[in-house]
């Protein structure tokens, strides 16, 4: 029985230790934003385009002064798909070109109602080549520089509870219930009924994991939608909120020009 409590404490753990990051309140994240505006301010479209920046680059073009150069740039795509794979996938020149040019084209604007399709025939590499693409995206996701943000509500348990009957939101009561902790907060930490955390700033970008007690009297519900925090603001405010948060610099000048940040 011993055996079986500690491998279950070690697995509980260890699967906390790579699934949870740190939540911050909206200030901290603003500040965060300030200092990293380029990680921060991104869709997943960016993150996608920033990942292939990572693993593979920017090419290597062996003809630079040819000037009837077409530009077809021999990439290296080793690292992204075939370090750590249990199946490699080795991308020809001509399909790793046309990858990286879509890749650029996501990131220039959103794409909407499209369904892409990789077609050939049986054994030629496609499910090969989008599980490999597909755990390389994890894995970067995870990391520091490929990190997103998202919404979390903080709702207090007794408004929804108290104030619903158990005929109109049983799950909700169900929700309260199961994240029911003793109501004794450790120090540092909010008090009964009161849903802010203290302050935080931090020196540098850091997001590592970090395991954090329950806020009493809270229920914490990642957003359905997984909505970016910037978006709780109107977007019709977001121009002059940004004016008035950013020094003037270049990224600034990008997030109002560039049609990727639209």
């Amino acid at each position: 029985m011993l055996n079986i409590k500690r491998a279950l404490d070690h697995l509980d753990e260890r699967l906390n230790h790579f699934e949870q990051r740190r939540m911050v309140d909206y200030e901290t994240f603003l500040t965060l934003l300030v200092l990293h505006p380029d990680i921060v301010i991104r869709n997943v479209f960016q993150v996608f385009h920033d990942m292939f920046e990572t693993y593979v680059g920017h090419g290597e073009d062996e003809y630079p002064d040819d000037p009837e150069s077409i530009q077809f740039v021999k990439y290296d795509t080793g690292e992204l798909f075939v370090e750590g794979s249990d199946n490699p996938f080795f991308a020809d020149r001509l399909f790793a070109h046309r990858l990286i040019k879509h890749v650029e084209a996501l990131k220039r604007g959103a794409q909407q109602n499209k369904i892409y399709i990789f077609d050939g025939p049986p054994g030629c590499g496609k499910s090969t080549f989008l599980n490999n693409l597909l755990k390389k995206f994890e894995e970067y996701a995870n990391s520091k520089e490929g990190c997103r943000f998202e919404t979390v509500w903080r709702i207090e348990k007794r408004a929804i509870v108290d104030g619903t009957g158990k005929d109109n939101a049983p799950w909700f009561e169900k929700l309260a219930k199961m994240l029911e902790k003793p109501e004794t907060p450790e120090e540092g930490y909010v008090k009964e009924g009161d849903c802010e955390e203290p302050k935080e700033t931090p020196d540098e970008f850091q997001l590592e994991h970090k395991d954090r007690p329950f806020a009493a009297g809270c229920i914490e519900v990642p957003c359905p939608s997984h909505d970016h925090p910037i978006l709780m603001i109107p977007k019709s405010y977001r121009r002059e909120f940004f004016d008035d948060l950013l020094e003037n610099q270049e990224f600034k000048w990008k997030l109002f020009t560039e049609k990727e940040y639209d």
